[in-house]
């Protein structure tokens, strides 16, 4: 094991299936974060730095592993069934697929997966095991309802009602039979809305797409092979799809003392704000455009949680850690529902201190 391990920091690994993983199977699956069947040098320092968080020691023991992965399946199964009672809206015990139309849409019916109208611990837990993120495969089967398909979208019909959906389908219609599969469709949207990524010119670094599990290795990829780098452009950045991961990654970006910069032409919103507020110098220049809204999660939305619930103290932590007055979080909260965005004015960054310099473009 220790020479497993050794391999797997100091180069590329390919992970292939087992079907009766051991422990030591299951620590090798752990380090693919992005679940891509490939574990790359950073993104196993960053999963063995979140596996051992809560270890005495800075790293895994392997004599403990076996305590170790039972304590993260038992927490899993805690968050489960958290899951399943925000989910009972009537409070029977049990969370039929009608409870959850609002929250999931039709992508309820493809969690059932043993075909009995609920949804179980089990199929619960299977949301986050996959490739895909569960809101893309959300949007795939919000998009099949709305255009009342089964097993494809027809380009022409959907054309009928929506033109520019249309037009994407065509560009992604690689096959060019003129239908789109949902694995199709699904890579279709992963195109629209690739992960965060850093195009070094230079000392800067201009980041693109969206914060999710592989951003904190990808920053620790930038942080030691490109040293000369010291300030990061943001042109467009959506926000993200895991929290914890963003703002690990906004903590990096804050220890090595970046400057964040959003120019004339660049947008972020909901995470990519927290990527810039990172920054220990942020400039931005005039028309820069700042959304934010409340977080939401399963049978939840940020803003209806009470102010003294746990589940505020990650955000609010961490504007006190980049210097922002936790009213900021309030504001966010309480500007949008998370399906809406609110597009800041000059006078709420300045209120809450998000920029510590204006600047015109091209100037230093």
């Amino acid at each position: 094991m220790y020479n497993l391990l050794y391999i797997v920091l100091m180069a590329p690994v390919s992970i292939a299936a087992s079907t009766s993983p051991s422990n030591s199977d299951r620590v090798l699956a752990m380090l693919d974060l992005d679940r891509d069947g490939i574990v790359r040098p950073m993104e196993a320092a960053d999963a063995i730095e979140r596996m051992s968080m809560d270890q005495q020691e800075s790293g895994l023991v392997l004599d403990d592993m076996a305590a170790m992965l039972k304590e993260i399946d038992a927490d899993e199964s805690e968050e489960v069934e958290g899951w399943l009672e925000d989910l009972d809206r009537n409070g029977d015990g049990q969370v039929e697929l009608t409870e959850v139309d609002d929250e999931f849409g039709p992508f309820a019916a493809t969690l059932d997966t043993n075909g009995n109208g609920k949804l179980e611990a089990g199929e619960l837990l299977a949301i986050d095991s996959g490739p895909v993120d569960p809101f893309i495969q959300m949007e795939v089967e919000w998009a099949f309802d709305d255009f009342q398909a089964e097993d494809a979208l027809e380009i022409k019909d959907v054309a009928e009602e929506d033109e520019e959906m249309a037009e994407i389908l065509a560009d992604g219609d690689i096959n060019r039979d003129g239908h789109i599969t949902r694995e199709e469709l699904t890579a279709i949207f992963l195109a629209m809305d690739p992960p965060a990524s850093f195009d070094v010119q230079g000392t800067t670094a201009v980041v693109t797409g969206t914060l999710d599990i592989s951003t904190p290795s990808r920053m620790m990829e930038l942080i030691l092979e490109h040293p000369e780098v010291d300030t990061l452009i943001l042109l467009d950045c959506p926000g993200s799809i895991d929290d914890d991961s963003a703002l690990h990654a906004c903590q990096m970006i804050r220890l090595h003392g970046f400057t964040t910069i959003v120019p004339a032409n660049g947008e972020v919103a909901s995470g990519g704000v927290d990527l810039f507020l990172s920054g220990k110098h942020r400039l931005v220049e005039p028309g820069a455009r700042f959304g934010v809204h409340s977080w939401g999660a399963i049978g939840e939305s940020g803003v209806d949680v009470p102010r003294d619930d746990e589940s505020h103290d990650l955000y609010e932590d961490y504007y006190r850690d980049m210097g922002i007055h936790p009213d900021f979080y309030w504001f966010t909260l309480e500007a949008a529902d998370p399906n809406d965005i609110h597009w800041m004015t000059r006078k709420e960054l300045d209120q809450y201190h998000c920029v510590t310099k204006w600047v015109e473009p091209g100037q230093p």
